[in-house]
C-alpha cells in the first residue's frame, strides 16, 4: 500500500515537472526593503563618555546630547 502511494505521488511529480509552467515576473513599484550605502573608511563619528553619560557631539571643548540645524548652521544643546 504504501509503495504503490509512493510511486503514485513520484509520477504526478514527474509529470508536473514536464508540464513545465512559465514563469512569469512583475516589476515591484516599491522596493520591498532600503539598501543603505556602505559606511566609508573614517566615517565613524567619536561618542564622547563624561560621567557615566554619552555626549555625541563636541562643539568649541564642550560636549552636548543634541543638535539641530538651523539657518543654514549646527546649533547644539
Amino acid at each position: 500500500m504504501r509503495s504503490s502511494l509512493f510511486s503514485s505521488i513520484v509520477i504526478a511529480g514527474l509529470l508536473s515537472a514536464a508540464a513545465g509552467h512559465g514563469a512569469v515576473a512583475v516589476p515591484a513599484s516599491t522596493p520591498p526593503f532600503q539598501v543603505l550605502p556602505a559606511p566609508q573608511r573614517g566615517s565613524i563619528e567619536p561618542v564622547y563618555y563624561y560621567r557615566g553619560r554619552y555626549y555625541p557631539y563636541r562643539y568649541h571643548g564642550h560636549y552636548y546630547r543634541h543638535r539641530s540645524h538651523r539657518n543654514g548652521h549646527w546649533h547644539y544643546y
